[in-house]
C-alpha cells in the first residue's frame, strides 16, 4: 500500500461519512450530478485541451490534466444544481436515508476515484512515459483507473452463461 492508495481511501470514507448523512434524494442528485460530470469531462476535455493548447494524451485528444480541471468545475457546478434541485423538492425517503446514503456515496467515490487515478495515471505515463512507483505499487490505482477485476467478473459471467 503506497501513500497514493491512503488518499484514495481518504477521499472515499469522507465522501462515504458525508453522504451517509443526508437525505436519500440528495445522496441521489449527488451520483447523478458526479456521473454527469465524468462523463461530460470526457466530452468536453479534448476542446479544453485545443483552446489551452496543452499536449493531448497518445492516442486520444484530451490532456490528463484538462480532463481533471473540466471534472472539478463540472461536479461543483453539477453539485451545485444538485442542491437547488434538492431544495426546490425535498425529496426524501427518511427510513432509508442511511442506506441509500451509502449505495450513493460509494458511486460517487468510486466515480471520483475513477477519475483521479485516471488523470494522475495518464499524466504520469505522458510526462514519465511510465507509472511512478506510488501507482505501479498501489493497491488501488490500477483497481480504479481501468477495473481488471470488474472485467475479469463480467468476461467469467459471460464465459459461464454461453457454455450452457
Amino acid at each position: 500500500m503506497t501513500g497514493f492508495d491512503a488518499i484514495l481511501i481518504l477521499m472515499a470514507v469522507a465522501i462515504l461519512l458525508y453522504e451517509v448523512r443526508l437525505d436519500a434524494g440528495l445522496g441521489l442528485l449527488d451520483a447523478v450530478a458526479t456521473l454527469f460530470a465524468a462523463h461530460g469531462s470526457r466530452l468536453a476535455a479534448p476542446l479544453v485541451t485545443e483552446v489551452l493548447r496543452w499536449k493531448p494524451f497518445p492516442g486520444t485528444e484530451l490532456s490528463p490534466l484538462a480532463q481533471g480541471i473540466t471534472f472539478l468545475v463540472l461536479w461543483v457546478a453539477a453539485l451545485a444544481v444538485a442542491r437547488l434541485l434538492h431544495r426546490q423538492t425535498r425529496w426524501s425517503m427518511d427510513q432509508w436515508d442511511p442506506a441509500f446514503g451509502l449505495v450513493f456515496g460509494l458511486i460517487i467515490a468510486l466515480t471520483a476515484g475513477h477519475i483521479t487515478t485516471a488523470v494522475v495515471g495518464s499524466h504520469e505515463m505522458m510526462v514519465h512515459r511510465k507509472l511512478p512507483g506510488y501507482f505501479a505499487n498501489s493497491l488501488l490505482g490500477e483497481e480504479l483507473r481501468s477495473f481488471p477485476t470488474y472485467h475479469y467478473v463480467v468476461d467469467t459471467l459471460r464465459a459461464a452463461q454461453t457454455s450452457r
